[in-house]
Parts: structure tokens; sequence; C-alpha cells
């Protein structure tokens, strides 16, 4: 279950609405990874959960990009689009996926996807990827639903290492006024997730997260801020560029909107989720064992390893294919 247990002393710095979404249980595991990464072991999965028999999959938010268009048979996409509408990437569904439209913000439009599941139970498996950032008012609504249509799932949003740099938007490699710092992440997202004590959580991506340079601290030493790996749109080849949680009829998670707080306690909250996470300890201590120094891997993994390395860098999905 998701609670709202927040730090005493934060409380007393400011007022937080938490938004808890009441989904049933706890996350199965997360790991970063690129983005095609996440996409072939999405594949992987299902294509193995298949051969026991049927296993339907719903995608929530994929419309601008269907890479999980082969996983659709018999299963849905939920957007606020259709696929094929969109402007980026246009794709058609299976003949046999069903098209539902629904608001991710807001409770609205999700009646038919509800009915759905009560005359022939939920789905498999839900994916929702590169979408809970998006959202501009409250991602708790669709955090909830996800656990309501499906048993299982997946939820990927981009690392709060990602979000924190400021070389992750392709804007910057295309005609950009020079004048303009790079902002943080990409300028249309909302949100910033991460994991702490097992849980996923997201903060509003407000103002002082351009301004505080000590979150800066968050990129030393870190994958995302391999210079070649996050030029002009290479983030997406980047270990360590998105979040992916998979749950198995439980998941935890908590958005905090803060509202009525005092600076200092904001920024507080800020330094506290971003620098001091399960992520950040995670790349720490694999980075000591992989990092780009080959010599570096063999002493730590043996000569055996090294193409073990590289197909991590290439293709990354979990950390445990490493080392």
């Amino acid at each position: 279950m998701i609670r709202c247990n927040g730090t005493v002393a934060f409380l007393f710095l400011l007022v937080l609405a938490y938004s808890a979404a009441q989904v049933m249980g706890v996350v199965s595991r997360a790991h970063t990874s690129n983005y095609h990464g996440l996409t072939r072991r999405v594949m992987e999965y299902v294509r193995s959960k298949r051969r026991d028999g049927p296993f339907t999959v719903v995608d929530v938010g994929g419309s601008a990009n269907l890479w999980s268009a082969p996983l659709l048979e018999d299963g849905a996409v939920v957007d606020f689009m259709r696929p094929d509408q969109s402007a980026a990437n246009p794709k058609a569904m299976p003949a046999s996926a069903v098209f539902f439209k629904a608001d991710f913000g807001t409770n609205e439009g999700w009646g038919a996807v509800l009915d759905r599941v009560a005359k022939v139970g939920k789905f498999n498996f839900s994916i929702c990827s590169n979408t809970l950032e998006d959202i501009p008012m409250d991602p708790a609504v669709l955090l909830r639903r996800l656990a309501q249509i499906s048993h299982e799932g997946v939820v990927s949003v981009p690392s709060h290492h990602l979000e924190l740099s400021r070389q992750a938007d392709t804007w910057m490699c295309f005609g950009r006024d020079l004048s303009v710092r790079p902002s943080r992440g990409f300028f249309h997202h909302r949100w910033i997730f991460y994991m702490k004590l097992g849980k996923l959580r997201g903060l509003p991506k407000l103002p002082l997260v351009e301004a505080d340079e000590a979150l800066d601290q968050a990129l030393k030493g870190n994958l995302i801020s391999s210079g070649h790996l996050m030029k002009c749109g290479a983030w997406a080849r980047n270990p360590a560029a998105l979040l992916n949680v998979w749950w198995s009829g439980e998941l935890q998670a908590q958005v905090v909107s803060i509202v009525n707080s005092s600076s200092w306690g904001a920024v507080s909250l800020y330094r506290q989720g971003l620098l001091k996470n399960d992520v950040n300890a995670m790349l720490q201590d694999k980075e000591r064992c992989w990092g780009l120094d080959v010599a570096a891997a063999e002493r730590c993994c043996g000569p055996q390893e090294r193409l073990k390395m590289y197909s991590c860098w290439e293709d990354n999905w979990t950390f445990e294919r490493c080392c």
C-alpha cells in the first residue's frame, strides 16, 4: 500500500499535499536502462509469458511512439489520442487491439476501460512508458488506474539524473539561441521521479529545480554526465537515462505536491530526495566496477566479462548483467 510517510522535520518546514496512489503492494524490482534496453526487455518478457498461453497487454500513454504495437494483439491502448494520429511517429494498432480515450490527470474517460475489465477481467500486463512525467495535473490518478486494469506491468520514467542534466533536450543541438541557458531535463516535463526505500516517488518540477545548483551534485561522477552519451539526443543510449519499475499486483508510489511551503523547506525536500536515494547508491556502487575504463572493469569482473560489459553499455536493462 502506498503510504504518505514524510520526515517529521519536513512537516514543520512545509505543508505537503500528498496524493498517494492507493495501489496495493510493493515494487517488484527497479533498474535503470537506455531506451532500447527497456523496449527489448519488455518484448522478451511478454513473449516468454506467451509461451505458456494468452497474455494480454495494454499500453497506457504510448500513442506518441507505439513501440509496443507487436505485443498488442487482443490488447489495448489507453491515451488521449489514437496512435495513428501521432505527429512524430504515427503507427497502426493491431486489428484486434482496442483504443480507449482517457484523461490521465483526472478520472474522466476511464469508464470504458473499467467496464471492459469488469466484464472480461484485467489485462495481464501494462506498459506505461515516458508518460507520468508529462501529466500536468496529478500522476497519482494514473498510478492508481494501472493496478485497477492490469495484474502486473512496468512503469518507465526519465531518471532524476536525466531530468537534472542540462544536456538532455535536443533543442540545444538545432538552432538554439545561445543567449538562453539550457534548462534541466526536458522543458515540457512536469514531474521528476526517483526511488527511495523501495518506493517510486514523484516531485513537481518547480522553478527552484532550475535555481538550486546544489542539485548538480547528483550528476558528478555519474553515467549521465558522460559527454558522448548525452550530446544531441544521445541520452537515449545512456544506461542511466530511464528508471524502470516492474511491479506485479502491487506497486508503491508517492506523488508529492508542495503548497504554502517555506522556500527552505522545499529546497530541503528536493535535496533529500534527489541527492540521497536508491538509484544514486546503486549507480555509485556499480560504476566502481564497470565504468568506461576497460582495464578497471577487467580488474573487477575479469577478462571474460569484457564483452558482457560492452553489451551492457549498448543495451542495458539490468546492472546484474554487467558485473
